[in-house]
């Protein structure tokens, strides 16, 4: 195969050399081809001369089929493409040479430049005349086709050029309209920056003052809490004179059993000593015995009355002073008797000295009772400082209420002042997105106002041309008044000459008839 001379013809640098492809169509912009078009001659030639070799010309002889390869890579050297165009026009030569050797029937010799290829083109020739006519007519159908698609795509480019110009035109136009708008939104970006830059300050200060406002709500808190912590002492200080209240009535349960076991005592001894008289002591123990009971009734009140501390602060002020008052008269009441006693033993020590059992007990009795008096002295201390504390604990309560009071206002204000800043934020967004809604309108407005100032203009410029047009007919037509003028003044004097004349012609004929 490789002896035969088309096949040297068609592959000159040998089957080793890589093949040969269709090359890609132009580009195109917009759907359409953007190579200008040729109008000369000589460029209508080259371009065919380059479609000549961009046809398909490597043939597999064995199978007949054409294999197509690519002419250049798009990012090839320019020597590689400058030896790919020289070995097309040598391929192209050789096939001109191989049509007139087919044609002469391989009789003469080719006439080649170049020692290697008339090597190579020695051999004798092995392929049909009729194929190689079959694949001439191909190949002038494809050159004819490419021929179509050059000039379909020259009308379009025309076409593209076209709308190019058209298109550049109206964005000069729009240019110039976008410029006109961008000064007028300027002019109202600038006045909403600044409206956004107060909404900002404001802002900004509502925001300082809702943190201020959430620092003092803080403090606040903290002096609530630590207001609820003093109240919780002092109910623990409370609870502690409570226990320390009834550790005291259990000690006066304690004194009236004491006073119990010695009135029986004194009951036994009354068969000995102080008949007549037992009946008055006795009375008497009774009396002091109800109001010991009175007492611990009354002590067991302000037991009930300190449970309720928190209620009826008034109300046990009252009783405690009626406490007070019945104490000391308690006391008082507790004198006499003790010198009722004093009298009575003064008096049993002058009748009866011999009974001295009975007199020792009645000592210890006596004993018993300063003891109890004591006692009941200790009780009215305990009570007095109980008393003050009370009073202390109600003045602290009192100033734990009123700073309570403070506090839940102050809580109340802060909180009014809160929302007052809340809504005022809910105000400024609303403003900022009223601001963006007007910014729109106005973008439209100002869009119809172009529009509309845009057919102004171009009224006004019609109006002007027929102002224009108008005044130079006014002056065309003043022109020709004034030359009328003239004609008529001229006529006027034409007229009065003419009719001076026809008078002298007159006058003449009048003269030569007087002198015939």
């Amino acid at each position: 195969m490789e002896t035969n001379p088309i096949f040297h013809s068609r592959y000159p640098l040998g089957k080793d050399y890589p093949g040969f492809k269709k090359p890609a169509l132009p580009t195109k912009l917009g759907g359409r081809d953007s190579r200008k078009p040729s109008n000369s001659v000589a460029q209508l030639q080259q371009r065919l001369h380059t479609l000549a070799g961009q046809i398909p010309i490597a043939k597999n002889m064995s199978a007949g089929k054409t294999t197509h390869s690519s002419p250049y890579a798009p990012h090839g050297d320019k020597s590689v493409q400058n030896e790919y165009i020289r070995n097309l026009q040598q391929q192209i030569y050789l096939l001109e040479l191989e049509t007139r050797y087919l044609k002469s029937g391989g009789q003469h010799s080719l006439d080649m430049h170049g020692h290697d290829f008339m090597a190579r083109n020695s051999h004798p020739h092995s392929q049909n005349t009729t194929e190689t006519g079959l694949d001439i007519k191909e190949l002038q159908s494809e050159f004819n086709a490419f021929k179509e698609k050059t000039r379909e795509l020259e009308l379009t480019l025309e076409s593209v050029t076209k709308q190019y110009d058209e298109q550049t035109e109206e964005i000069a136009k729009l240019k110039d309209r976008h410029g006109i708008e961008k000064d007028k939104i300027y002019g109202e970006l600038i006045s909403i920056r600044k409206k956004y830059e107060t909404a900002t300050s404001e802002c900004k200060r509502s925001e300082l003052s809702y943190k201020r406002i959430v620092q003092e709500n803080e403090q606040l808190e903290r002096i609530a809490s630590k207001s609820k912590e003093q109240e919780n002492s002092t109910r623990e200080k409370i609870d502690e004179q409570l226990q320390i209240n009834k550790s005291l009535s259990n000690k006066v349960d304690e004194l009236l059993q004491v006073n119990v076991t010695i009135t029986a005592k004194l009951k036994k001894s009354e068969s000995v000593i102080l008949g007549f008289k037992m009946e008055e002591h006795q009375s008497k123990i009774r009396e002091f015995e109800n109001l010991v009971k009175e007492l611990e009734t009354k002590v067991k009140q302000h037991e009930y009355e300190m449970t309720r501390v928190d209620l009826c602060k008034k109300k046990m002020d009252d009783d405690l002073k009626d406490l007070l008052s019945k104490n000391i008269a308690l006391t008082y009441k507790c004198e006499e008797s003790k010198k009722a006693l004093d009298r009575e033993r003064k008096q049993e020590t002058e009748q009866s000295q011999s009974d001295k059992k009975d007199i020792e007990d009645i000592e210890k009795q006596k004993y018993q009772l300063e003891r109890l008096k004591g006692d009941y002295e200790m009780l009215k201390i305990t009570m007095e400082n109980k008393d003050r504390k009370i009073s202390e604990l109600q003045q602290q309560m009192e100033l734990l209420e009123t700073s309570n009071h403070k506090i839940l206002e102050t809580k109340n204000v802060l909180s009014e002042q809160i929302l007052e800043m809340e809504t005022r934020l809910h105000k400024n967004e609303i403003e900022l997105t009223q601001v963006c809604q007007d910014k729109r309108l106005l973008t439209d407005d100002v869009a119809e106002i172009k529009i509309q100032l845009e057919t102004v203009l171009a009224r006004l410029s019609t109006a002007t041309s027929k102002n224009n047009s108008l005044v130079i007919q006014i002056e065309k037509y003043k022109r020709d008044l004034d030359t009328l003028q003239k004609f008529a003044s001229v006529l006027d004097q034409v007229e009065t000459n003419g009719q001076n004349y026809l008078q002298l012609m007159r006058d003449m004929r009048k003269y030569l008839n007087t002198n015939e």
